[in-house]
C-alpha cells in the first residue's frame, strides 16, 4: 500500500495510519474491520472540505466505498442513492 500499488487515497491512508502508530510508539498494527470517516462540513471545516475535493479528484476505482454502512438515512431519495452506490 505505501508504494501506490492500490491508488493514492490507500497510499495516504496507510502512511497516516503509520504516522498516528509511531506518534503512540505502537510495535504492530492490530486487524481493523470497520472505519467510519465524517464528512458533515461543519465538523470538518475548510480543510476537511479541501481533503475531501482531493479525495473526489481521484480515478473512481480508488475513491468507491468497498463497504457502506448506511445511518440516519432521512429520505426516500437519500435511500435510494445509498441503493445506487451498491449497484
Amino acid at each position: 500500500m505505501l508504494d501506490g500499488k492500490y491508488g493514492k487515497a490507500a497510499q495516504w491512508a496507510i502512511g497516516y495510519q503509520r504516522q498516528v502508530g509511531n506518534f503512540f510508539d505502537a510495535e504492530e498494527f492490530v486487524e481493523v474491520r470497520l472505519v467510519r470517516m465524517d464528512a458533515d462540513r461543519e465538523t470538518v471545516g475548510e480543510s476537511g472540505i479541501a481533503f475531501l475535493e482531493e479525495l473526489a479528484e481521484l480515478p473512481l476505482s480508488e475513491r468507491k466505498p468497498r463497504v457502506f454502512a448506511a445511518a440516519e438515512v432521512q429520505s426516500p431519495s437519500a435511500v435510494e442513492a445509498v441503493h445506487a452506490l451498491d449497484r
